[in-house]
């Protein structure tokens, strides 16, 4: 069996952590709704306060009618509700509800935890060395054109 290269082991971490990640947060009361995606456009909605669908669709680097569907499921389950702009309503906003945000905050504070946890079983050289590590491989990763 040939011994695998940095490159295909840092691929299949990245799989392996993600799938793991993901695994383990649905066991979280909040998470099994939330997947990385949701997670992720819920913190956008927030964040940018009353985005429209097409700003999310950007951002998501999908296509708008995808974005339809997710969104769809946050305003069933009352964590967004859609306004029209009040310059131009045909323009429609997406507005975070309180519900929203407090599922949101809980969610941060679980992935918080859980992540404390996990960083704390590595020294404090490591995990300084760590963070050195992946803010170099960002930055390279923004400045390469893949």
């Amino acid at each position: 069996m040939r011994k695998q290269t940095l490159e295909e082991k840092l691929i299949q971490f990245i799989f392996l952590m993600r799938r793991t990640f993901q695994e383990k947060s649905q066991k979280n009361k909040h998470f099994s709704f939330f997947s990385l995606l949701r997670f992720s456009t819920l913190s956008f909605i927030q964040a940018k306060k009353n985005p429209t669908m097409k700003e999310i669709a950007s951002w998501l680097k999908i296509t708008p009618p995808s974005v339809t569907s997710l969104i769809d499921s946050f305003v069933k389950s009352g964590l967004i509700k859609r306004e029209a702009d009040k310059k131009d309503r045909r323009i429609i906003r997406l507005k975070i509800t309180q519900k929203g945000k407090k599922i949101l905050k809980e969610s941060q504070r679980e992935n918080k935890t859980r992540i404390k946890k996990f960083i704390s079983k590595l020294s404090s050289r490591d995990q300084k060395d760590l963070l050195r590590i992946l803010n170099n491989f960002y930055k390279i990763f923004l400045k390469e054109n893949l």
